[in-house]
């Protein structure tokens, strides 16, 4: 629904799109292309009624995109929270660079990533998602990174470090990018939460390394997306000043 520009509208025409993508969705499980994931898996999702429905691509949905258009199918393995939520931040991203001058010219999503890391040594880097955009012939590299609050201070503290030397290595095309950011998102978050991870970074970090990082919590269903990825939402480390995914400042990204 938030693909098809649900957020906004009114209850009316929210509705008949709703009538609509069911169709949509029914005919492709009716051609096998689609499947509807156990509802155990599911039930974190529950805030009142019934379980919603989730569904994802089957094995035959997976061979007719490689088919006839050279996607490569992607393992789905499990659905987890995580990869619930990492995909709700990226489609709220995506619809809000929409709504910008921005172009998107590139995009890696945390499944990609797990199919091949980027390589830093004996141990892999595997960002949540990256987007790279263009503005006046800028690219703007951002990494995203999906908090649930259920990681330790010392896997955080490694994945920074991690992230420092990817930088450095430059060992992703992304880092190349005139501008990189490295963004934490915590999905229905507290501002502690938020203090948290700063936190964490500032203990990891030299103050000259801080402009790469942002951290924000964010309560997804009542944020425009527009909003999430221009308004002034993310703190950085050592500075007390908040700041957006994406600064438009006389035409350009600051």
């Amino acid at each position: 629904m938030k693909l098809v520009g649900y957020i906004g509208e009114t209850k009316d025409e929210q509705l008949k799109m709703n009538k609509r993508e069911q169709s949509r969705i029914n005919k492709l499980i009716g051609s096998g292309l689609v499947e509807t994931v156990d509802k155990e898996a599911t039930a974190f999702l529950k805030t009142g009624g019934r379980i919603p429905l989730v569904y994802r691509l089957s094995s035959k949905g997976y061979d007719k995109l490689h088919k006839e258009k050279g996607l490569k199918p992607i393992n789905q393995g499990d659905f987890s929270p995580h990869s619930y939520k990492v995909n709700e931040v990226v489609i709220s991203l995506l619809r809000g660079i929409k709504e910008t001058s921005c172009t998107l010219v590139d995009f890696m999503h945390e499944k990609q990533f797990r199919q091949k890391a980027i390589a830093l040594g004996d141990k892999g880097l595997e960002p949540d998602a990256w987007l790279c955009l263009r503005k006046d012939g800028k690219l703007h590299s951002i990494f995203v990174e999906v908090d649930l609050k259920n990681e330790g201070s010392s896997k955080l503290k490694d994945k920074v470090r991690r992230y420092l030397q990817a930088i450095e290595k430059q060992a992703h095309k992304g880092f190349t990018a005139e501008n990189t950011t490295i963004v934490f998102v915590t999905p229905n978050g507290k501002d502690a939460d938020t203090d948290r991870l700063v936190r964490i970074i500032e203990e990891t970090i030299e103050q000259k390394d801080a402009a790469y990082f942002l951290v924000g919590s964010v309560t997804l269903e009542d944020i425009q997306p527009l909003e999430l990825v221009t308004g002034s939402l993310f703190k950085r480390p050592f500075d007390s000043a908040l700041y957006p995914l994406i600064q438009l400042h006389d035409g350009a990204i600051a």
